[in-house]
């Protein structure tokens, strides 16, 4: 399916499809913007489309070897949407395994060697250098997909409200310094803020005093 999202003066294009040789798909999901999205959309398509495939979500452990919160209630609130995905549940890789690797890039490494997916899907977007610089250069390969690598945080809200899931907004979690509430000053809460306002929408989540 595409979709064309983002605020007005930068409107992108963006795809999401599923390829028909890859029949078990793995999808890194944690309770940020961007990969609770991608998680909707695929299951989206799946549905959209009518085709077989089996969208397994994982979720990978941060180096410090703590679980994301907000996770499971996130993928319980998708699955609500999509009724035939029963006993779907989180599958935790660990990355703190390669703690000297980009958790992404190792959780998609132990995804595609010990759960055998046959593709794997991140919501990895396009990163501003106002909000820190992510060294990892992001390119689809033979098994990997990155379908947000080029758009950023504000094309990712809009596309919530194109999909009527912006209320799945208030359960999503951007802050690197505090596991429950936004301190408002890291940069993922700055991102975060930054998306919003180019929209001229209004976050609702919690943000810290």
């Amino acid at each position: 399916m595409e979709y064309v999202c983002g605020p007005k003066n930068d409107r992108r294009k963006l795809l999401i499809a599923l390829p028909d040789n890859a029949k078990n798909v793995g999808v890194l999901v944690n309770s940020s913007i961007p990969s609770t999205l991608l998680y909707f959309l695929l299951l989206t398509e799946k549905y959209y489309t009518g085709s077989d495939h089996v969208i397994k979500p994982f979720l990978v452990k941060k180096n410090n070897g703590d679980l994301d919160l907000f996770t499971n209630p996130i993928v319980s609130m998708i699955l609500q949407k999509f009724p035939e995905e029963k006993n779907i549940y989180p599958i935790i890789i660990d990355s703190t395994l390669a703690p000297n690797v980009n958790p992404v890039v190792s959780g998609i490494d132990q995804i595609l060697r010990l759960a055998r997916m046959d593709l794997v899907y991140a919501g990895t977007r396009q990163k501003l250098p106002e909000f820190g610089l992510d060294p990892t250069e992001y390119h689809d390969q033979t098994f990997i997909r990155y379908p947000f690598k080029g758009i950023n945080g504000s094309h990712i809200i809009d596309l919530y409200h194109q999909v009527f899931m912006e209320d799945l907004l208030n359960y999503t979690h951007s802050c690197h310094h505090n596991k429950t509430i936004h301190c408002g000053n890291c940069d993922g809460c700055r991102e975060r803020f930054w998306s919003f306002e180019q929209l001229d929408k209004k976050d609702t989540r919690f943000f810290a005093d």
